[in-house]
């Protein structure tokens, strides 16, 4: 996820914020259409995998803790609605961590600007 930042990290401005915010939920919506891949390791594995596209439908990333984050680069995905025993609600979630994704991807779905 760190090329998605490259153009918010940091923000300075409240519309600096909402811009992150939305990016986030973006990033959401095109890993769960498909058309932006994420890979991440499962907990105790050091092997990154496709996250599948499924996962986004009850998952999201938290942007005021990414933003709040030392370096910027710390992502918290949470659960936004339970769908199996055991999710709960807003909690981190506990099945993927070290998220990232293809700067080419972002770069086609979010050009830079000048």
């Amino acid at each position: 996820m760190e090329g998605i930042r490259r153009n918010v990290v940091s923000p300075q401005s409240e519309m600096e914020k909402k811009r992150f915010y939305h990016t986030a939920n973006q990033i959401r919506q095109h890993a769960f259409d498909g058309t932006l891949p994420i890979w991440g390791r499962r907990k105790g594995s050091s092997l990154f995998e496709r996250v599948p596209r499924e996962f986004w439908q009850n998952h999201a990333i938290e942007s005021s803790y990414s933003l709040a984050s030392k370096d910027n680069r710390e992502l918290w995905v949470y659960v936004t609605h339970p769908l199996v025993i055991g999710e709960v609600i807003n909690a981190r979630t506990m099945a993927w961590e070290d998220f990232m994704t293809s700067n080419e991807v972002i770069e086609r779905l979010w050009p830079a600007t000048s």
